[in-house]
């Protein structure tokens, strides 16, 4: 996979980034909304953000995550597509929390 996988839900306000094709053979907590799925060697297979009213903190991640260069630029241009995505599939209430218009799962390249 060259492009990583988003998959939204806008409904609940949570993504998927799949940033290759490789199974999941486990998942771990790096906070409270962010989850990493880790193949059978410990390399990342995707990351999965459950608060997309929350930013993703791509340098963060990457330098926890220990990404390598590919990985890294496929992380932080599926976060630039899903700002995308959330600027216009949301809209804003009278006192500026963000609400999520209801949708069904989506997958868009990146």
């Amino acid at each position: 996979m060259k492009t990583p996988q988003i998959e939204y839900d806008t409904s609940f306000g949570t993504a998927y980034v799949k940033l290759n094709n490789r199974e999941v053979h486990s998942t771990t907590e790096y906070d409270d909304v962010i989850f990493v799925d880790r193949d059978v060697d410990g390399r990342v297979v995707g990351v999965e953000h459950i608060d997309l009213n929350g930013p993703l903190p791509v340098s963060d991640l990457v330098r926890a995550l220990r990404l390598d260069s590919s990985e890294s630029h496929a992380l932080e241009e599926a976060s630039r597509t899903l700002v995308q995505l959330m600027s216009s599939t949301s809209m804003y209430s009278t006192d500026g929390s963000l609400h999520m218009k209801p949708s069904a799962w989506q997958a868009v390249p990146a």
